[in-house]
């Protein structure tokens, strides 16, 4: 906790230290210490003695144990630990993970007054953010008060962790360098100069066969060294004494003095001087080395009897260490090269990559094989090419160092030059592959790659043979992948045996889309000089269309014998030159026979008399007359078993020889006795309706007849009386010298009634004409119709302001009476139904009727129609009404508002009726009316 006034009488001086300056701005009243003022002297003392000190010291003071402490302690507790909080800080609060070992040492001094020393000392402590192993080397020592009573306990201290990580570093070092030496089998050994003994382990001294439990005389271990190498020995040992290097490295031989056995050792080892630069002392490892000796002859015999070309570079200058005589054959030289580096020893590499090879192979420790490759080599003094499969393996020591590159190599000079013919005749027969009619590739077996494809094979898989050629199969043609392709291949190439096969169905993608194909083909293996299988010839033919032309007779002949099965038809044949009548099971059992093939004249007799020479008639004249060659006939047979009757429809065509002779007929055979039965039944039904029926037409025409006689008698009748009403009435209004208005009034209503009454009669009358029209059908154009119907109402549109267009209309095959009143009364009603104060427009448009209308319509999509359209732009009226307005007197307002007699749109729809055509209107109330007119070109 920080004092805001710092404390100015706990140093003489300005402090210097982090821990100076943080003892003397604390706020010691929040501990049991107080006031710096009321401290004891000792207290203060021991505090500046602290801070002062370049050595680790902490200070706990009063029964709290409040703590101090200097710089040179801060260390000890981490960077993110207990600082600055221990500062000012309980003992127990500040190291509670150690405070019950502490606690007892501290009270000790306290109460005895005397101190402790611990050296190396484990104490766990939190500091960095957890708790790490620490180790201290520490004295606990009391500090009294002013009074001489111990009030508080100095620590002075020391870290140790460091030294104690590094002397167990040490151990494990030596621990691991004695596993090491035992694991690695070594000896050691140590020889002193001046005395000429020297110390060894267990192991060298079972190896020199030595009793002696310390040390042993340099001349008994010499004394077991063998004679060879003996003197080669003392001299390394005196060169290591005297050489300023004083490096000991020899291999050499010794035998056991009891057992006699022999062991090839290496001696490594390192000389030492003194001040004087005196050779005092020289030490080092023994290791056996017998095994190793061992392996290495084994090797080198292997290498010298290899039945291939084999031979062992040593060091990166590629010394001919060890090569056996077919190498040195392949050279073209003698065993003058060992020892020497190759490229001294054959120079003729010198710009070959070989050299280079082999240094790259050294330095990475990566092997290279190559195959084929070319080199040039002086045999009996001609340079010459020739051809070899070698690789260069990386050797290694055993701590993986390499120490050489091992070569092996195979002259394949003689099958390369056969390759190459080969491939000569194989680029003359794949030019003549290019011309080919049929698809031809060959396949290398390394990825099933293209080596070649001509372009009728590219056609076959929708690839240009550029694509293909130098692709793995299943890259150039990826849809391939499952359908078993591959396997084909490998059981080629693994077995040497061709593979044919017969309208296999492929999936292949062509023009952007999947297809299925069918292709014959043979997979042809290719043969080296060894009979190796190196490709696969592919030839293939599409053959497509032939297997889907079969299938459809297949699909053809099963939908046939099904649709026979379905119609419960029978099949025969009969053979024009052996007259042998074949027949299916359901014709057999019909005619009552046991067999499928009877002669032509026991099938006559199966027919009754009365049909029989008709029948053999009618066979004979399709048979031999050539005047036609479809025989259609319907007969009745007589079961020959049973005796049961049946009647038969019987078909068939005849076929011809190449010679183009009657050959057979064949055909289909029907039972039609229920069919026949019914039919009876019905013609006779229909005979009796049909009399029905005209006696009911007869009298039909005759009450038409009747009506039409009345409907003419009455339209004269009633135009009589009319006429005379008008002439009457207006007697009687020019008689009259004066007429009030009332009586006016009925005179004009007495008029316009007689009007109306005169229309109503003449179109009843043009109605009831309509149905006797006997007028014949002619030519007749509609635009010149529409023109005479323009000049008629010529003054009506000129009243109206009316404007009438009309557009697409043809010629047709009619009445032209009755097409002037269609067109006079469909024109005359849009004038009519207009509104009072605008301008009328009437747009007639005629166009050909498409057959998806034909078919809306129900009409027939053979017969051409014309489709005319009437639309205004008057008062419409309710589509609910679109059929009521066709009917004869049906209106749909009132007389006062619009004149007429409601047969104007009948009079149209009869018309339209009579041309065995159609008529029907659309609108919207207030939004003008269309008028549909649908009339056949041409009248039938």
């Amino acid at each position: 906790m920080q004092n805001k006034t710092p404390n100015t009488t706990i140093f003489p001086v300005q402090p210097i230290g982090e821990c100076a300056t943080l003892i003397q701005n604390f706020d010691w009243e929040t501990t049991s210490v107080g006031h710096p003022d009321e401290w004891p002297i000792s207290l203060r003392n021991t505090v500046s003695l602290i801070v002062s000190s370049k050595f680790p010291m902490f200070l706990w003071w009063g029964d709290d144990l409040i703590q101090f402490y200097n710089d040179a302690y801060r260390p000890s507790l981490g960077n993110d630990g207990k600082h600055p909080t221990a500062m000012g800080q309980k003992g127990e609060d500040c190291w509670p993970e150690i405070w019950d070992f502490i606690f007892p040492l501290i009270d000790k001094v306290r109460t005895t007054g005397e101190s402790v020393w611990y050296d190396d000392l484990l104490l766990p402590i939190f500091r960095n953010g957890r708790m790490e192993d620490v180790y201290w080397t520490f004295s606990y020592s009391p500090v009294q008060n002013d009074e001489g009573i111990i009030t508080g306990v100095l620590v002075v201290c020391t870290e140790t962790t460091e030294k104690i990580k590094n002397l167990k570093r040490i151990e494990e070092g030596k621990s691991q360098l004695e596993f090491a030496i035992e694991a690695t089998e070594l000896g050691t050994w140590e020889l002193t100069i001046a005395t000429g003994r020297f110390t060894a382990n267990s192991r060298l001294k079972e190896w020199l066969g030595s009793t002696s439990a310390s040390e042993n005389e340099l001349s008994d271990a010499i004394a077991v060294v063998a004679e060879k190498d003996r003197q080669r020995v003392i001299k390394a040992i005196n060169s290591a004494v005297t050489d300023p290097i004083g490096d000991y490295d020899i291999e050499f031989t010794i035998a056991h003095p009891i057992t006699g056995q022999e062991r090839i050792l290496r001696a490594k080892g390192k000389s030492w001087r003194n001040a004087e630069n005196e050779t005092y002392q020289i030490n080092g490892t023994f290791q056996d080395i017998s095994e190793q000796k061992q392996r290495e002859e084994l090797f080198k015999s292997i290498i010298e009897q290899a039945p291939v070309a084999t031979c062992l570079f040593a060091g990166r200058d590629m010394t001919v260490a060890i090569a056996n005589d077919i190498m040195i054959g392949y050279w073209g030289k003698d065993r003058s090269v060992m020892g020497l580096p190759l490229e001294v020893g054959v120079p003729e590499l010198i710009g070959q990559p070989f050299l280079k090879i082999l240094d790259e192979v050294y330095s990475t420790g990566i092997a290279y094989t190559d195959k084929g490759a070319p080199v040039l080599l002086d045999l009996e003094g001609r340079m010459d090419t020739y051809y070899f499969d070698f690789t260069y393996k990386p050797l290694r020591n055993a701590d993986g160092s390499i120490y050489g590159v091992m070569n092996m190599s195979v002259d394949v000079t003689d099958q390369v030059m056969a390759r190459q013919k080969i491939e000569e005749n194989q680029r003359e027969l794949l030019a003549s592959f290019e011309e080919s009619p049929v698809a031809i590739a060959m396949i290398a077996h390394e990825g099933y790659t293209f080596t070649m494809a001509n372009p009728f094979y590219g056609m076959i898989v929708g690839r240009p043979p550029e694509e293909l050629i130098g692709k793995p199969l299943l890259t150039a043609v990826p849809e391939l992948e499952g359908q078993g392709f591959e396997e084909l291949l490998e059981g080629v190439f693994s077995t040497g045996i061709p593979y044919i096969a017969k309208e296999l169905t492929v999936r292949i993608l062509r023009n952007n889309k999947m297809e299925t194909i069918y292709i014959d083909f043979n997979y042809q293996p290719r043969l080296n000089t060894q009979q190796q299988v190196i490709g696969v010839l592919v030839v293939a033919v599409e053959v497509t269309e032939q297997v889907v032309s079969r299938k459809k007779i297949e699909d053809s002949q099963v939908a046939l014998h099904n649709a026979i099965e379905l119609a419960e038809l029978a099949t025969w044949r009969l053979d024009s030159k052996s007259n042998i009548f074949s027949c299916s099971d359901r014709f057999k059992n019909w005619i009552g026979i046991t067999e499928s093939q009877c002669s032509i004249e026991d099938f006559y007799n199966a027919i009754v008399p009365e049909r029989r020479d008709n029948v053999r008639n009618s066979l004979n004249q399709v048979l031999y007359t050539k005047s036609k060659s479809i025989y259609d006939d319907e007969y009745e047979i007589i079961n020959q078993e049973t005796g049961a009757p049946m009647i038969i429809h019987a078909t068939a065509q005849l076929f011809y020889d190449s010679s183009g002779n009657p050959d057979y007929m064949s055909g289909t055979a029907q039972d039609i006795t229920k069919q026949r039965k019914v039919q009876n039944e019905l013609e006779s039904k229909v005979l009796e309706r049909t009399l029905e029926l005209q006696a009911a037409n007869q009298n039909l025409e005759a009450n038409n007849q009747e009506l039409r006689q009345f409907a003419y008698i009455a339209s004269h009748d009633l135009q009589e009386p009319i006429r005379k009403i008008s002439i009457f009435m207006e007697i009687l209004e020019n008689s009259l010298e004066t007429i009030n208005a009332k009586s006016l009034t009925y005179i004009d209503r007495i008029k316009d009634s007689t009007t109306r009454m005169t229309v109503l009669i003449r179109d009843i009358l043009g109605y009831s004409q309509l149905s006797n029209a006997n007028d014949d059908f002619e030519r007749v154009d509609l635009r010149q119709v529409a023109d005479e119907i323009m000049n008629e109402f010529e003054l009506q549109i000129e009243q109206k302001n009316a404007e009438i267009t009309f557009s697409g209309l043809a010629t047709i095959q009619a009445k032209p009476l009755q097409m002037s009143q269609l067109f006079g009364n469909l024109i005359s009603n849009a004038l009519k139904y207009s509104f009072p104060d605008s301008h009328p427009r009437i747009v007639i448009t005629g166009s050909t009727l498409p057959n998806e209308e034909k078919k809306q319509h129900n009409l027939d999509t053979t017969v051409d129609y014309i489709k005319i359209t009437f639309k205004d732009n008057g008062i419409g009226f309710d589509p609910q009404y679109a059929d009521k307005i066709f009917h004869i007197f049906q209106r749909l307002h009132a007389k006062t508002e619009y004149i007429g007699t409601g047969i104007g749109l009948a009079i149209c729809k009869k018309i339209v009726q009579n041309h065995a055509g159609e008529i029907y209107a659309t609108s919207e109330q207030f939004e003008g009316a269309t008028f549909t007119v649908i009339l056949p070109k041409l009248q039938r």
